[in-house]
């Protein structure tokens, strides 16, 4: 059986990815109650056992209600900033997707309140 520390004593796995559309433009969200309120791409944790690639499909179905197609690593960024100012240590995987199908969508109004 394993135990898993929740404590905030070792980096935690985030996922973020990068949407672009025919006109070059990025899809960011206004983040709400995180530690981030700022305007970013869309992303979240990942969980046990996920891959990246199976971890951004999840947030972006999550979040935005779409299917994303193709992930594809492009970025690794360590986020000394966020601890130095909150305490949260995480190493973040960037993504990109081809494409995706559906519209995007809010779908925790809690968490993010424009697109």
């Amino acid at each position: 059986m394993y135990t898993i520390n929740m404590s905030n004593d070792k980096p935690r796995v985030g996922l973020g990815v990068v949407i672009e559309n025919g006109k070059g433009q990025i899809l960011v969200m206004k983040r709400e109650g995180s530690h981030a309120p700022f305007w970013s791409i869309p992303g979240g944790k990942l969980e046990l056992g996920e891959t990246f690639e199976e971890g951004i499909v999840r947030e972006l179905r999550e979040e935005l209600d779409i299917e994303a197609n193709d992930p594809q690593v492009i970025a690794i960024t360590n986020n000394l900033k966020t601890y130095e100012l909150e305490g949260l240590h995480f190493i973040s995987v960037i993504l990109k997707v081809a494409s995706f199908t559906g519209e995007p969508r809010i779908m925790e109004p809690h968490k993010c309140t424009e697109i």
